[in-house]
C-alpha cells in the first residue's frame, strides 16, 4: 500500500433509517473491533414510544439499542420528504467521514439522498440491504412480457443506479442473486450473511432450558411432549392462520402451539384457534422476554408468503431450536438443510405444512438431530463476521476515498 494510503484512517458512516434490534448489535460490534464510526439514524422510531402498523400498538424496545457506538438521530418522524432529512453534506464533513455503509431499502428517500451525498463528496459507498425478486421463471421470450410493468421499469434503473455504488454486502444467496440479475460486478459483492447477536440467545436460553418444566408449566404447557412456536405480526404475509389450519389437523394431547405476536389478524386466528385448547396466544412480547419463549419449544414455524430473509429462524437456531420455513423466506437457501437443520415445504401448502409438523411429532430422533444441527449451522452467521467483512473492505487499498 503506497504510504499516502496509509495516512488516511477511515471514519465510517453508518446510515440507517431507525433504531432496529437485529442492527444495532452489528453496529456496536463495529466500534468493538476498533473501527471508528459514527451512526446517523433518520428516526427514533425503535427508541421512542410509536405506533406500529403492523404490531397494531405502539411499542418501544426494551432492551438498549444505543449502547456502545457513537450515533446521531436526525429526526423524530421516518424520512417522507428530502427536506425532511439533515444536511448530511455538512454533518459527514464535520465529522471528517471517508466512507459510507447505509442500511436503507432503495426505495427510501434515505438511500436516494446518501448515494447522492456520497457521490457529490467523492466519498465510497457500502450498500447493505435485503431486497430480492419476486419469484418468475425464466427461459424463454414470453418471460419478459409477464413481468409486471413496473419491473420492467425498475431494472434498467437499478441498474444505473447499483452502478454508482462501490462494494454489496450482500445477506444470503437470494439478495447475492437479485444483486446479479440487476448486473451489479460479483467482484463488488461480497457474502455478509443476515445475523442477530447469537451469543444474547444462546445465553438466554441456556438459563431458561435448565428449568424448562418449570416454564412450560408458567405458560399453562405443563407436560407438554412437542411444543411448535410461531413468532411474528399477524398479518396476511406471515399467514398465521395457515399454522393454526395444519397444526389442527395432527396436534395430540400434549402437543401444543405458542403463537407469539399481534396484528390485524389476531382476533380472526382467535376465531379460528377456538375449538383447540392447545393453541396459545401470548400477544406482542418484547426482546427481553422472547427468549424464554424459544427454550420452551421445540422448533420454530416461519409460514410467510414472503421474507427478505426471516431473521426468527436465527433467534430460533441460536435458541436451539430446529425450523418448519416456507418456500417464501429468502433464508430457506442459507439456513435450511433439510432433514438435517429443518423442514421445507411450498408457501401456502396446509398439507405439506402438516406433513412437516407430523414428521417432528413422531419422529424424535429427526427432531433432536436437527436441534444439534442448528447449533452448529448458526455459528458463521454471526455479526462477528459481518464486522469483519466491513473492516476488510475498510482495509483495502483500492478502497480509499479521492483525494
Amino acid at each position: 500500500m503506497p504510504a499516502e494510503c496509509d495516512s488516511i484512517k477511515p471514519k465510517l458512516a453508518i446510515v440507517a433509517t431507525h433504531l432496529i434490534q437485529y442492527q444495532a448489535p452489528i453496529f456496536r460490534e463495529i466500534t468493538n473491533i476498533g473501527i471508528d464510526c459514527v451512526v446517523y439514524y433518520a428516526s427514533n422510531q425503535g427508541l421512542a414510544n410509536k405506533q406500529d402498523k403492523e404490531f397494531g400498538k405502539s411499542i418501544s424496545w426494551d432492551i438498549d439499542l444505543t449502547r456502545g457506538y457513537e450515533y446521531h438521530i436526525l429526526g423524530d418522524e421516518p424520512v417522507r420528504r428530502l427536506t425532511d432529512i439533515a444536511n448530511l453534506r455538512s454533518l459527514f464533513k464535520k465529522d471528517k467521514i471517508t466512507h459510507i455503509l447505509l442500511f436503507a431499502g432503495w426505495d427510501t428517500l434515505l438511500f436516494w439522498r446518501t448515494l447522492l451525498t456520497a457521490k457529490m463528496m467523492k466519498i465510497p459507498l457500502i450498500y447493505r440491504g435485503d431486497t430480492i425478486e419476486a419469484d418468475y421463471k425464466k427461459g424463454n421470450l414470453s418471460y419478459f412480457f409477464r413481468l409486471p410493468l413496473k419491473r420492467i421499469i425498475k431494472w434498467p434503473i437499478l441498474w444505473l443506479v447499483f452502478r454508482q455504488i462501490d462494494h454489496f454486502l450482500a445477506v444470503g444467496a437470494n439478495h447475492k442473486k437479485y444483486l446479479l440479475e440487476h448486473a451489479v460486478n460479483e467482484n463488488k459483492i461480497i457474502l455478509s450473511r443476515h445475523s442477530i447477536d447469537n451469543d444474547y440467545f444462546m445465553q438466554k436460553s441456556i438459563k431458561f432450558m435448565k428449568r424448562q418444566d418449570y416454564y412450560r408449566k408458567k405458560l399453562g404447557i405443563g407436560g407438554a411432549s412437542r411444543v411448535f412456536l410461531f413468532c411474528g405480526k399477524l398479518i396476511k404475509r406471515k399467514r398465521p392462520e395457515d399454522v393454526i389450519q395444519a397444526f389442527k389437523l395432527v396436534y395430540g394431547k400434549n402437543d401444543y402451539l405458542l403463537i407469539v405476536g399481534a396484528g390485524p389478524l389476531e382476533k380472526v386466528c382467535k376465531i379460528q384457534a377456538s375449538t383447540c385448547a392447545n393453541i396459545k396466544f401470548f400477544g406482542f412480547i418484547n426482546q427481553s422476554a422472547l427468549p424464554m419463549y424459544y427454550a420452551v419449544a421445540d422448533a420454530l414455524i416461519l409460514p410467510s408468503e414472503n421474507e427478505t430473509w426471516g431473521l426468527v429462524v436465527n433467534e430460533a437456531f441460536a435458541s436451539g431450536l430446529t425450523a418448519i420455513v416456507s418456500d417464501g423466506c429468502a433464508c430457506h437457501p442459507d439456513l435450511i438443510e433439510p432433514d438435517v437443520t429443518g423442514l421445507l415445504y411450498h408457501r401456502g401448502d396446509i398439507e405439506g405444512l402438516k406433513l412437516c409438523l407430523s414428521r417432528l411429532i413422531d419422529d424424535e430422533k429427526l427432531l433432536n438431530r436437527m436441534k444439534r444441527a442448528v447449533k452448529k449451522k448458526i455459528i458463521p452467521f454471526s455479526i462477528r463476521r459481518v464486522a469483519g467483512d466491513v473492516k476488510e473492505l475498510l482495509q483495502q487499498s483500492n478502497f480509499l476515498p479521492e483525494k
